[in-house]
């Protein structure tokens, strides 16, 4: 029986190629990007997992939140790990690291600058499942002064050689022993090392420092513990230990400080599975990690364009009624079953959506290079062939044509023979009220996902091309400057007398990610400035204001002819408004930061004199508003800025070049250019905007497949119709409105449901920038205009073709 449905099934599909096609079209790029979605969530979901006791180890944070702004931060003092291992019995295992920058390797000739670097403990190799194939795991970081390298940087080094005891000269200073060699951790993890140095050898781990962030630490738990009692325990213990501190260094408790500073500060316990997507945004995290909300989005945009498709099929099986109408009609008066027809028709849809998925599969491979460079992603095909994942796909197509070829079956399994065979359906059917719905459904899902797209791509360019109290444009920056040391003057001065260099500027903070400072900054008549909030303070030298051309609002600016500018200060225009300064020239500020001494760490305050306010710049993203700032002299190296002519930038790269291997040969050149760190800012949200557009175009797509089929039946329903007018003397252009009006009060319906919900979804998403753009009415007659014109052209074609067929033709047999 199951045969004779499928062979039946099968003429079916050959007898109507055109409608067959279409169905297998729509459902195919729905299942596409279905299965698109699905390796990407997979991907996703998978990040850690490799590690074997990923379920029981956690990562300590710290979630501060001041002046309205919230950080979350992995990080704890020097004692925190090793202390937490000895006073609560379920934790099993403690771990810190330390970042380590990058390091420079020598061995003979061969020196190379490893920028994936990390100081760690000797628990590294117990708690993470990443294996030492050289070494014994228990010792390979217990001492200092040694490491242990990937095996792909082990090979950089030695080639095949056993690298165990061989020296390593580090940063042209001190040598290192390697003590091991490890596989290269997996790419689906939220940290990827070429080399690991024993935490030992650095002296500031063994300080007795809690109030502070320095050591991402993760513990592991015993079996069984509870990881929300332990939780419970942390803000108490810590505190503790904090305040002791805190009362030695300051005099005041760690509640005094945070309600000074307006400051609320609690730590929890984060998943080693979960850092991945939940810590978008962090402090201190080793790489850049994604978000669950973009898993969500792309899961409800796949969500959405396969319904349409499954719409698609079941308002074009609903359109062929009448088609179908007879043939269920005489197999009824031949004996059949409705029962039996139902599972023709499921057959039929099951079939369908078999050849939709083979189509779907095929165009996943095709399009999974593309994909993979607008996510960021390295998707495989193979992650299909998985047991597991291939069963999900090939039962989501299933799942989808038994889901479409349900109502159809059973509506028009339901005909009854004798009003069939005389040529009329039943009420109602004919009305297509249901088809209606679903081609507006379709139309508001394409309308919404225009306008978000449109939405985005707005605020990015607003985001590009606001006014950012800097210039970005030809900005070179060489990177890690400080390398070069005293040095790093005369390289500058060499510049400068390069005809395509206009301006230098020496210093590691940038209007980008790049160094940062937080010290206390106490007004003029502060009686207790230890207390004070902690502000941005950068430290560049006399030319950084010119060569970013960042503005002075009043006063001036750093000159050579101030000796005394060493002790003065430029603040932003928020930092006068927080010091509620109207006039800031001339005042003090008293910055507090930290000294050792033989008794511990002291508070140390400098007094400086504002001379200058420069306007406001945004050097955060401009999701978040304009911080105060206090810029000071001083001597800052990590970067030399280059503000190049136009169409220079060419020869001033090949002349830095030289001077570089001439003053450090052998050291990787590395440069960037300031307007593409400035647009990484936003790379995530760049690259979802252009896969959302990818998506928004499907969905349009596969609507006007359904419009497409929809009409096609239509007008050829009506064809009798067509010609009657045409012999009552009715126009083509008449009968083209005729056909096309329904039609398009659909699509206009469509996008009347859709912008209310548009607006609310993307005013919420555009609050999270503090500095945005409006959506506007343009938006959403632009995105009306053209959903109307896409409706006109897939329709036209038939109308127009239909409304100019001869009607002798079409009459001739009434």
């Amino acid at each position: 029986m199951l045969k004779n449905y499928i062979v039946t099934s099968m003429r079916n599909i050959r007898k109507h190629k055109g409608y067959s096609l279409l169905n297998v079209l729509g459902l195919a790029i729905g299942l596409a990007a279905c299965l698109l979605v699905l390796l990407y969530t997979k991907d996703e979901l998978s990040y850690d997992r490799f590690n074997v006791k990923a379920d029981r180890i956690y990562r300590l944070m710290a979630m501060m939140k001041r002046q309205g702004r919230e950080f979350n931060i992995s990080g704890a003092g020097a004692p925190v790990a090793a202390a937490m291992l000895k006073d609560f019995p379920e934790v099993e295992e403690a771990l810190r690291f330390r970042e380590a920058d990058s390091l420079r390797l020598k061995y003979g000739d061969i020196q190379s600058r490893e920028n994936r670097a990390v100081y760690a403990d000797p628990s590294f190799f117990n708690m993470f499942s990443v294996r030492l194939v050289r070494g014994d795991p228990q010792t390979a970081l217990a001492e200092p002064r040694t490491l242990v390298l990937s095996r792909t940087t082990a090979a950089k080094y030695f080639g095949p050689a056993d690298p165990l005891g061989k020296v390593l000269r580090v940063d042209e200073g001190d040598d290192y022993t390697v003590t091991g060699v490890y596989e290269d951790i997996p790419r689906a993890s939220h940290f990827h090392f070429d080399l690991i140095v024993s935490l030992a050898t650095l002296a500031e781990s063994r300080a007795p420092l809690w109030m502070t962030f320095n050591f991402p630490t993760y513990l592991m738990l015993r079996k069984g513990a509870s990881i929300a009692e332990f939780e419970a325990k942390l803000p108490a213990y810590l505190n503790t230990h904090v305040n002791t501190e805190l009362k030695a260094a300051m005099g005041i408790t760690i509640e005094e400080f945070l309600a000074k500073s307006e400051t609320t500060l609690n730590y929890r316990f984060q998943p080693l599975t979960k850092i991945h997507l939940y810590s978008s945004g962090g402090i201190n995290e080793f790489e850049p990690g994604s978000d669950i909300k973009y898993v969500y989005l792309f899961g409800l945009v796949a969500f959405f364009i396969l319904i349409l498709a499954a719409v698609n099929f079941v308002n074009l099986a609903t359109a062929r009624s009448a088609g179908r109408a007879k043939e269920v009609g005489l197999r009824k008066v031949l004996g059949s079953f409705r029962g039996s027809l139902i599972r023709q028709f499921l057959v039929e849809a099951l079939v369908l959506s078999l050849v939709a998925f083979v189509f779907a599969v095929g165009m996943v491979a095709l399009a999974l290079p593309f994909f993979n460079r607008m996510a960021g992603k390295d998707l495989d095909l193979a992650a299909l062939g998985q047991p597991l994942t291939g069963a999900m796909a090939l039962g989501l197509a299933l799942a989808i044509g038994l889901l479409a070829g349900a109502y159809p079956a059973f509506i028009l399994s339901a005909f009854r023979p004798s009003p069939v065979l005389r040529g009329r359906l039943a009420s109602g059917f004919r009305g297509g009220r249901l088809r209606r719905v679903l081609v507006v459904f379709q139309f508001a899902v394409s309308v919404l996902m225009i306008i978000g797209t449109v939405v985005v791509f707005r605020q990015l360019r607003y985001v590009q091309t606001t006014r950012l109290g800097f210039n970005k444009d030809q900005v070179l920056i060489l990177n890690q400057a400080n390398l070069l040391k005293d040095r790093a003057a005369v390289l500058k001065e060499e510049m400068l007398r390069h005809p395509q260099v206009l301006r230098a500027s020496l210093s590691g903070f940038l209007p980008v990610p790049s160094s940062r400072i937080n010290l206390p900054v106490a007004a003029e008549g502060d009686p207790e400035p230890v207390k004070a909030n902690p502000l941005n303070i950068w430290i560049v030298d006399h030319d950084y204001l010119d060569t970013l051309e960042m503005k002075i609002a009043s006063g001036r600016n750093f000159s050579r002819s101030f000796p005394t500018d060493a002790s003065a200060v430029l603040i932003n225009q928020a930092a006068a408004k927080y010091f509620g300064y109207d006039a800031p020239l001339g005042r003090l500020l008293t910055t507090v930061d930290m000294e050792e001494d033989a008794d511990g760490p002291k508070p140390r305050l400098t007094t400086f004199t504002v001379i200058g306010v420069v306007e406001d710049f945004h050097f955060e993203s401009l999701r978040a508003a304009i911080s105060p700032l206090v810029i000071r002299l001083g001597d800052s190296r990590g970067s030399l800025i280059l503000r190049v002519k136009a169409g220079g930038v060419a020869a001033v790269l090949e002349a830095l070049r030289a001077q570089w291997r001439a003053l450090l040969p052998g050291e990787p050149f590395a440069y960037s250019f300031l307007d593409e760190r400035f647009e990484a800012i936003y790379k995530t949200e760049m690259r979802i905007g252009r896969v959302f557009a990818i998506f928004a175009g499907l969905a349009v797509f596969i609507g006007c497949l359904g419009l497409f089929g929809l009409a096609s039946f239509s007008t050829a329903r009506r064809i009798k119709e067509i010609g009657i007018h045409r012999v009552l003397g009715a126009s083509i252009p008449q009968i083209f409105q005729r056909l096309v009006r329904e039609y398009l009060f659909l699509v206009a319906a469509a996008n009347i449901i859709a912008w209310p919900v548009a607006y609310a979804l993307m005013s919420n998403w555009l609050r999270g920038f503090v500095y945005r753009t409006g959506i506007g009415w343009a938006v959403f007659a632009g995105t009306g205009a053209l959903t109307l014109a896409v409706a006109l052209l897939t329709v036209g074609f038939h109308s127009i073709k239909a409304a100019s067929a001869d009607p002798a033709a079409v009459l001739k047999y009434e």
